[in-house]
């Protein structure tokens, strides 16, 4: 067997290495990530604390969503491992890279410049880091280009290849969303490819059928919940309200405000909030210089040949859905960035012809240049964790409140407590689950119902009406943490 060419092997290397860093660091730590923290595994483990996968509506909206890719999660959590609830964004990540790699195989035929798309891809850091932590949004979007992948190579097996096709669809509308918004753009291409071909009734019929199979569930637990099979979202016409829900309005939004902060974006990283401008690139924000050095000028590139009269239709379909992908998200999605991804993503492969043409003329320095785009991204995403590996190492503590900053007290409570966040801040009930996750904590209700009540930050209105209602306060101090210089003091109520 003939070897692989040194380009090919130098990419796959230098790609693979900060991915297994990460790995290993992510095993010797706990769960990270704002989203994921806040609600992603508190999702999964009230799951798994009820015994069911119904709405929590009283919770918040956050608890409503679709929950394909909290499943994976649910699996490690059930079998006892905390550290690996973002296994299933592992999968996502390798399912990522391969669609990526066959799409832009479709485009350009060669191999060292599709796996160089696909590089660019995958180590773009908002997906570096989401491998690792439990976000849904490099997860569906993996899915969601394997769907385009299984469509582009339909000619294999027709009905199988749509079927799977469908099926991978399906899951990225049932993670979250904003894929229903890329999947309706997935299904006019898609349909507009299928009705040109032959038995096109019964390869739409295996389309729509794997969609529904692995989608349609939480539809109809939103419907069965609470009348509403879109819900958290609200649906009205006017001021006519059809289905209940949440309104526009009511979801936290940190996406750009203008369109020259869009179009500066990725040459300014992080840019994503002005409160995050002196930070890393992160899961949230973060597309790194080698999509600002590649992708862009990449697409601009494909759209010169398409002007010219120099592409196939691939190129152009593909063009016209990151086209309509970019309006729709600048419109319909709030502008946020990481619900960009998988125009980003898409963005990346149509750099396939720009690599193939200069690979051509510059193979050892498109190389280097490629391998030096990689490595700066991979040293961004490491960062953190390797110094909140250090910082643990360094004050001998591998315990997880001290990890997470939060009084120990919290892990020695009884199996089953009843815990009322009101630290104000997303992210706590997974934190207050406590080192057995055998506490059960309620992100909103009544401090009556409650065995304990968790108050963060400075004494307000609200301790002094807890302490009139019997509370007895059992815990009030700054706790051990990993950065003492931002603690704050906690105070814990006990209301029984």
């Amino acid at each position: 067997m003939a070897r692989p060419p040194r380009v090919i092997s130098a990419i796959v290397a230098l790609v693979s290495a900060p991915f297994a860093i990460l790995l290993l660091l992510e095993l010797v730590s706990f769960p990270n990530g704002t989203d994921p923290l806040a609600y992603h595994i508190d999702t999964a483990l009230k799951w798994l604390q009820s015994g069911s996968l119904r709405v929590f509506p009283q919770l918040g909206w956050q608890y409503a969503l679709p929950g394909n890719g909290e499943l994976p999660g649910l699996i490690a959590l059930s079998a006892g491992l905390e550290h690996c609830v973002a296994i299933g964004n592992l999968f996502a990540l390798a399912l990522l890279a391969a669609a990526a790699y066959l799409i832009a195989w479709k485009i350009t035929r060669e191999a060292i410049p599709s796996l160089s798309a696909a590089a660019v891809a995958i180590t773009m850091p908002m997906v570096m880091c989401q491998s690792v932590e439990l976000f849904v949004d490099m997860f569906g979007t993996a899915f969601l280009l394997a769907a385009v992948a299984l469509l582009l190579w339909r000619d294999f097996n027709p009905r199988l290849c749509l079927f799977l096709s469908g099926c991978a669809a399906g899951v990225a509308v049932g993670s979250k969303p904003i894929f229903w918004i890329y999947a309706a753009v997935f299904v006019v291409a898609a349909v507009s490819v299928i009705v040109t071909g032959r038995s096109r009734v019964k390869l739409l019929l295996l389309l729509a059928g794997g969609m529904s199979l692995l989608s349609c569930f939480w539809f109809i637990r939103a419907a069965a919940a609470t009348g509403n099979p879109v819900y958290p979202i609200q649906v009205s016409i006017g001021g006519y309200e059809i289905f209940h829900g949440y309104p526009r309005g009511a979801y936290h939004s940190d996406g750009f405000q203008s369109l020259r902060e869009e179009l500066f974006e990725p040459w300014s990283d992080p840019p994503l909030a002005r409160n995050l401008r002196n930070s890393l690139p992160s899961s949230v924000s973060g597309t790194g210089p080698l999509f600002a050095a590649v992708a862009l000028p990449g697409a601009l590139f494909l759209l010169l040949r398409v002007l010219r009269r120099r592409a196939r239709r691939i190129d152009c379909a593909l063009l016209l859905c990151a086209a309509v992908s970019f309006i729709l998200w600048n419109s319909v999605l709030l502008r946020v960035l990481r619900f960009g991804l998988p125009l980003m993503a898409l963005c990346c492969i149509l750099a396939a012809p720009l690599l193939q043409s200069m690979f051509a003329k510059w193979r050892r320095l498109c190389t280097v240049s490629l391998l030096i785009g990689v490595s700066l991204n991979g040293i961004f995403c490491l960062v953190e964790p390797v110094q909140r590996l250090a910082h643990r190492m360094q004050r001998h503590d591998w315990s997880r409140a001290t990890y997470y900053g939060y009084p120990p007290i919290v892990d020695r409570l009884p199996p089953g407590t009843r815990i009322l966040d009101r630290t104000a801040w997303w992210g706590k009930s997974f934190m207050l689950a406590g080192a057995g996750l055998t506490n059960y904590v309620l992100p909103e209700g009544d401090p009556g119902s409650v065995d304990y009540v968790v108050k963060l930050g400075p004494g307000d209105s609200e301790d002094a009406a807890l302490m009139a209602k019997g509370a007895t306060l059992i815990y009030s101090g700054i706790p051990k943490s990993l950065y003492p210089n931002v603690a704050q003091s906690w105070r814990l109520y006990r209301m029984r």
